[in-house]
């Protein structure tokens, strides 16, 4: 085996023993009680609890891991069709590690961040709030949860999109969400990727929840500058 071939294969390795405990981390996490005086969403039912990896090559300069809850997974939509192979075909030469978890929420996201810390990413992606508005999550605990996600997360650049209120949500329930992120958007370090705009009621799924293929794709082409450069 060559030289090459021996340093991607450790790499692989090392970005599915990370995944593995990224996926692990959720299993004890949901097992771990948490304040109980808010609310705390059950998994999806029925959605992939999604962690997987892209095998990485060694033309990949760079590696950016993904973490959120089933949009930024992409549903039910066939893997080719996801956000994070859209990003992967418009970032080639990037590594995307797919950490994504059904229902994920901040503090859920806060119990398993050492995996993410051993993966070593040079950015990570959070599409995160989404949940937390669907179950009225308190936004003050949403944007605790959050910050402390982001001051134990080591990475050189950390992009945050905005949460997106299922299709058929009242008007405005998702804003204090969007106001959360934006507002950590502007934290040393961060880049905020904005919807707002980008997606409308026809770009959902037939569950309501969940966008349809061309609406992934819009949402990846929108995070791809921010992931751009060294």
């Amino acid at each position: 085996m060559s030289p090459t071939a021996r340093r991607a294969g450790a790499a692989a390795g090392a970005a599915l023993l990370v995944a593995t405990l990224f996926i692990l981390g959720f299993a004890v996490g949901r097992a771990v009680p948490r304040d109980t005086s808010a609310s705390h969403a059950p998994p999806d039912v029925g959605l992939r609890p999604l962690v997987v990896t892209a095998p990485p090559t060694a033309a990949a300069s760079r590696r950016v891991a993904l973490v959120g809850d089933s949009l930024l997974a992409g549903g039910s939509l066939d893997d080719a069709l996801t956000p994070p192979a859209d990003l992967r075909r418009i970032l080639p030469g990037v590594e995307v590690v797919n950490l994504t978890v059904g229902a994920e929420t901040p503090g859920d996201a806060v119990l398993r961040v050492r995996a993410l810390q051993l993966l070593r990413p040079d950015a990570v992606v959070f599409w995160l709030g989404s949940q937390d508005a669907l179950v009225k999550e308190d936004p003050a605990v949403f944007l605790r949860d959050y910050t402390v996600l982001l001051d134990r997360v080591a990475a050189p650049r950390v992009v945050l999109i905005t949460p997106l209120p299922t299709r058929d949500a009242p008007a405005g329930s998702a804003q204090p969400y969007i106001d959360a992120v934006r507002r950590l958007g502007a934290r040393p370090g961060a880049t905020l990727v904005d919807l707002t705009g980008l997606i409308s009621r026809t770009d959902y799924g037939a569950d309501g929840e969940h966008l349809t293929a061309d609406a992934c794709a819009a949402v990846a082409g929108r995070v791809a500058p921010s992931l751009a450069g060294p």
